[in-house]
């Protein structure tokens, strides 16, 4: 839904703003567990909601989400996933109700239209600085915009294939910026045709993506740049728990969640 791009742009602001960051994404390394510092998730969908209560109050969490009209969406998925129809809603349901069993509980949520992106592209830079509290100037924030624009994207993409000499599978990509084969579609997105069971979920799920732009909104966030009182948890602290809970490792789970309730005084996490 436009996470790639949103990822890449928050790279790119970290490293103009001078803040150090680790990345956590697909076919990377994890960052060293003794990494004080920021740390930049990339997902598709939200995490679960007994983890993020956990660490919400003890670490300065920042959910920035895109989201994108849902028969687009869906197109693209057809273009690029080997699934279904059926199974392609299931899984745009899947992550739409991820985010909206932890979203409304978080302190910092904000969801980008990716409509947005083309005619006001350095505004939703301009406004993620601020909402991140990280110094850029405006010619700054129009740069990233204008450096990740779909033509521009287009040609990183282009120079990644001929580098690393692409057959043009969607599954090849590069891990550190995430962008993939076929990442943009060259052509006119094939009509869907779909029946009036599958249109109405996803007229379902349309009216699921406009209620988190309207309700959760970068362009109306109204706790920017705030400095949190946070416990004494750093962002690896909850990487690593993130890590358990998706690899469902539970000699290493009561490992890292003993250490958590510890940090916590005791409390049941």
């Amino acid at each position: 839904m436009g996470t790639t791009w949103l990822f890449n742009v928050l790279q790119e602001m970290a490293s103009r703003s001078g803040t150090d960051i680790k990345i956590v994404a697909d076919g990377l390394p994890y960052p060293e567990k003794s990494w004080a510092g920021n740390v930049l998730v990339k997902s598709h969908r939200a995490d679960s909601p007994e983890l993020i209560k956990s660490f919400d109050q003890q670490v300065s969490l920042f959910a920035c989400v895109i989201v994108r009209n849902v028969e687009r969406t869906l197109q693209s998925l057809v273009r690029t996933q080997k699934a279904d129809v059926e199974e392609l809603i299931g899984w745009l349901k899947a992550d739409l109700d991820a985010y909206w069993a932890v979203l409304p509980s978080m302190r910092h949520v904000v969801v980008i239209a990716e409509e947005w992106i083309e005619d006001q592209g350095a505004l939703v830079v301009t406004e993620l600085a601020e909402f991140l509290g990280l110094t850029l100037t405006p010619n700054e924030c129009a740069h990233i915009s204008a450096e990740f624009s779909k033509e521009s994207v287009q040609r990183k993409i282009n120079s990644l294939q001929e580098v690393n000499s692409w057959s043009g599978e969607f599954k090849e990509y590069d891990r550190q910026s995430q962008w993939h084969a076929g990442h943009i579609a060259t052509n006119a997105p094939t009509p869907l045709q779909l029946n009036s069971m599958q249109q109405a979920r996803v007229n379902d799920l349309q009216r699921l993506v406009d209620e988190l732009v309207s309700n959760f909104s970068l362009m109306s966030a109204k706790a920017k740049s705030q400095q949190d009182s946070v416990g004494s948890l750093s962002a690896m602290d909850f990487i690593q728990a993130r890590q358990v809970e998706l690899t469902g490792n539970s000699d290493t789970r009561l490992t890292v969640m003993q250490r958590v309730r510890n940090l916590l005084g005791g409390a049941r996490v």
